[in-house]
């Protein structure tokens, strides 16, 4: 959010005007399905970092929408690296899409009326609208001032602890249903030696630095790693009795070894994923949507390994298990749309409810990506295989069904996502955290500084550099310096 805004504001400040977009034709509208009639919409330009980088495969989709909605679509592609940066110059420039992938947080972009508010197109167009009623979450972090400027291609997600199973049958106990229990299997995975190395080098349970994904820790004690919003109003955690409850409890595992010690520099999800794939560590802190990606890096390296995830259980005050990531990727639609409305019918009409669609973007294009034989999707990895190809999977539409089978460790990775989202939705009060929004200005500006200051406060509290008192010391100094009082009265007007 800060790194948008601040590009936003050189590139506004610079002699770059606004100019013309780049939709063609003089629609008025296509039909229900989105379809262009004569002398109706008949290109839509799509700015994207996903979606197809190769131009021929690009093609490859674009025939499909067009062969569908009898109007072109133009894939301008962005280039990963800094694309956020990218976009923000398009915008300014003059050379704004129809369409665009957008940063996380587009607020910027509504800040400065680059985007038009969707909801009187969502209203109107009852297939979408059918989707995302039951898929509100994929809306939700995208409304500012009462409406909605995106619509992700991704679900919600959720980060869990999976095990390795084969260790857990070796050793003849079972997945934990209690911290006590949890915290006995990571004691025995630090001390039986499981990879048969000799050695007392074992991690038990390997995570990275990023303290929302602790939050699957932080929910069991009632509290969270960032502000939050509790009957509308926010709430600062950080000083209550139960975030020193939650942070002596995880000082507690560090000092005795059962999590990974370099957690606090473990700042490469990659890393953290190879500690666990090649038999360091016997848990991970990872994605739910990691199953096949953990499971093909343990078959590589080990005989019969295996894992799951554990499956959430309550406690007293909370839920441990679960931590919480809205939606992101959105899609909006620019303000140089021409035909807006039209715009939206004929892409999002096509991208959530054709089901050639949900599986292109979801999977890949059938003969390039992937074969079918008998039945079965088989993944062309010459080509890039399956996988992410801008929506995600599951699709936005849950109850879509794919009309053929995968391997056993796509299959997986399918199955688990379903089933943690299922107990997600079970647990929802208790581990979903609702963020103040981004038009909060004083929230905005201090929002990144005040991460990265809590979070360097509690690796220090954690490895034992700095004592509660010097905890609280440091972080009452800091909210003052920021005025975080003012914050809070900002978001609680």
């Amino acid at each position: 959010m800060k790194k948008v805004t601040t590009t936003l504001a050189i590139l506004l400040t610079s002699t770059m005007v606004l100019g013309a977009c780049s939709s063609k034709g003089q629609a008025e509208k296509p039909d229900a399905e989105g379809s262009a009639k004569d002398g109706e919409l008949s290109s839509i330009t799509f700015l994207s970092k996903d979606y197809y980088s190769n131009p021929d495969v690009a093609q490859m989709l674009s025939d499909q929408f067009k062969s569908k909605t009898n109007i072109d679509l133009e894939i301008k592609h962005i280039p990963q690296n800094n694309w956020e940066d990218k976009v923000t110059a398009s915008f300014v420039s003059g050379d704004m899409p129809d369409l665009a992938r957008l940063p996380a947080n587009p607020y910027p972009f509504v800040k400065q009326d680059f985007l038009v508010p969707l909801d009187d197109y969502i209203n109107s167009n009852e297939k979408v609208k059918k989707i995302l009623d039951a898929n509100p979450s994929v809306v939700e972090p995208f409304k500012f001032f009462g409406k909605t400027y995106g619509i992700s291609v991704t679900n919600q997600k959720y980060m869990t602890m999976w095990l390795r199973t084969d260790w857990l049958a070796k050793l003849g106990v079972e997945q934990p249903k209690t911290v006590d229990e949890l915290v006995n299997v990571l004691t025995l995975f630090r001390d039986s030696d499981l990879d048969n190395n000799g050695q007392n080098d074992t991690i038990p349970l390997t995570l990275s630095a990023v303290l929302k994904d602790q939050d699957l820790f932080a929910a069991y004690f009632n509290t969270r790693n960032q502000i939050y919003m509790k009957d509308d109003k926010a709430v600062v955690p950080y000083l209550t009795p139960e975030y020193k409850e939650y942070l002596d409890f995880m000082k507690k595992l560090y000092s005795e070894k059962l999590i990974d010690l370099e957690m606090p520099t473990n700042t490469s999800y990659g890393a953290v994923r190879t500690k666990f794939m090649n038999g360091e560590a016997g848990a991970i802190i990872m994605w739910d949507d990691v199953y096949d990606t953990l499971k093909a890096g343990l078959d590589e390296n080990f005989k019969d390994a295996d894992l799951a995830f554990v499956k959430p259980f309550e406690g007293e005050k909370g839920v441990f298990g679960l931590s919480y990531y809205e939606a992101d990727s959105p899609i909006g639609i620019t303000s140089a749309s021409k035909h807006p409305k039209e715009t939206f019918d004929a892409f999002f009409t096509w991208l959530l409810t054709d089901p050639e669609a949900i599986i292109a973007t979801s999977r890949g294009i059938e003969g390039y990506h992937y074969d079918l034989v008998e039945g079965a999707l088989v993944a062309n990895v010459d080509n890039g295989g399956v996988g992410f190809r801008g929506q995600s999977f599951p699709p936005l539409d849950r109850d879509f069904k794919y009309p053929f089978s995968f391997d056993h460790d796509t299959q997986g990775e399918y199955d688990n996502i379903i089933e943690i989202a299922k107990i997600g939705e079970t647990y929802k009060e208790k581990v979903v955290t609702d963020l103040p929004s981004s038009e909060f200005s004083l929230y905005s500006n201090v929002e990144g500084d005040l991460k990265a200051k809590v979070t360097d406060l509690f690796h220090n509290y954690v490895m034992g550099k700095l004592d509660y008192d010097g905890y609280v010391t440091n972080f009452t100094n800091y909210a003052k310096e920021i005025d975080l009082q003012a914050v809070i009265d900002e978001i609680n007007k």
